[in-house]
């Protein structure tokens, strides 16, 4: 439920009528009109929100455009995301997101205890969780469910405030993307915000990488072998799932083929994929090319910010490029790419065939990649 009115204090009006020449500057403008725009605009910056979400790594970055539309629209002073730490810990400073918590920290499961049995002390730390906001956006939880009642509860132990409960995917079948999908259901709930559709932030680059990140990026690429200034794709043939893997010898050739075309290249491997790759893989990727294994993701952050380009299946770290404004070239497989796909300025999605995706070469889809990266 979202309310159309906030309520707000009084001090601009005392700092207003302390302003030297403030009825010469308000020109033939009405001292009140003034003084209400200022309140507003007051108003607005002391609100924060805070969304709540218990995904991996491109299901919150997925959340960023809604992060960034509620942040202009309603001219919020700070958005919090409230998340696993290992996902969102490099978002302060580098997105639009002013500071997250960690979502281990807080005893959230009470919160899906029955409504009746449910009970917050005068100090219960719940309580102090959510003191600081106005409006709470939450991906844990359904709606009109005993979850959202007791949220709702908590929160207005102590002050007003709007929450709103967001599914992590459409409830009925769609191919519409699920940011903007967020974005319009959010729209539907919250009186206070313009039409979605007027603030695109889908396109826009999401993650701005520090020069600190660029510095670092530098220094771990050379200690892997990549030193030239050359052009730099990077190769990550890892995801999650294993049904999401396009076959290893598909990013071979891709990586081969740039080599031969004077391009840098750096395969990114994670522990999953080592597992899964085997030790003969694995020494096939490191004699094609320098390789970066074990990287938390603020090292992926520091790489990502030293490339031109990236290559990969459909994986949070597929998502983390595309949003740092790489030109991100991703394929999908099993998965929907008009829900799912990457968002950002320079995103190409390749689509193969579902038989066979993880244990079939497709030099079909190679060639598309190569022409799109050499475009």
């Amino acid at each position: 439920m979202c309310a159309t009115l906030w309520p707000y204090g009084a001090k601009v009006l005392v700092d207003l009528l302390r302003t030297p020449n403030l009825i010469r500057d308000c020109d033939n403008r009405d001292i009140f009109d003034e003084i209400r725009e200022k309140s507003a605009q007051a108003q607005r910056m002391s609100l924060r929100a805070l969304i709540i979400h218990p995904g991996a790594i491109g299901d919150c970055l997925l959340s960023l455009p809604l992060a960034r539309f509620l942040k202009n629209a309603l001219g919020l002073g700070g958005v919090d995301l409230m998340a696993h730490m290992d996902y969102v810990g490099f978002y302060p400073g580098r997105t639009c997101i002013d500071a997250v918590r960690s979502i281990d920290a807080v005893e959230l499961f009470r919160l899906f205890a029955k409504a009746d049995e449910f009970f917050v002390g005068d100090h219960d730390p719940l309580i102090s969780t959510f003191m600081d906001y106005a409006l709470i956006v939450s991906f844990l939880g359904t709606a009109n469910s005993d979850f959202e009642a007791n949220l709702m509860y908590t929160v207005h132990c102590h002050r007003s405030a709007d929450v709103i409960i967001l599914p992590l995917k459409p409830l009925a079948p769609s191919e519409q993307h699920v940011a903007d999908y967020y974005c319009e259901e959010v729209t539907h709930q919250c009186a206070l915000l313009p039409d979605w559709r007027h603030c695109p932030a889908k396109d826009q680059m999401l993650v701005t990488p520090t020069s600190e990140d660029q510095t670092q990026g530098r220094r771990m690429l050379g200690h892997a072998g990549v030193t030239s200034s050359a052009p730099l794709v990077v190769v990550h043939p890892g995801s999650g799932g294993r049904e999401k893997c396009w076959h290893v010898d598909n990013y071979l050739a891709i990586a081969q083929a740039m080599k031969q075309r004077r391009w840098e290249v750096a395969f990114m491997l994670g522990p999953v994929e080592q597992e899964r790759l085997g030790p003969e893989k694995m020494a096939r990727f490191k004699a094609c090319a320098p390789v970066l294994e074990d990287l938390t993701l603020q090292e992926v952050v520091a790489v990502l910010s030293c490339a031109q380009a990236f290559v990969g299946n459909d994986s949070g770290i597929s998502h983390l490029a595309a949003a740092m404004g790489v030109r991100t070239c991703t394929v999908f497989g099993p998965s929907c790419a008009a829900m799912y796909q990457p968002v950002g300025p320079s995103v190409q999605v390749f689509n193969a065939e579902l038989d066979g995706f993880t244990d079939q070469i497709s030099t079909e889809v190679q060639e598309q990649i190569l022409g799109s990266l050499l475009h």
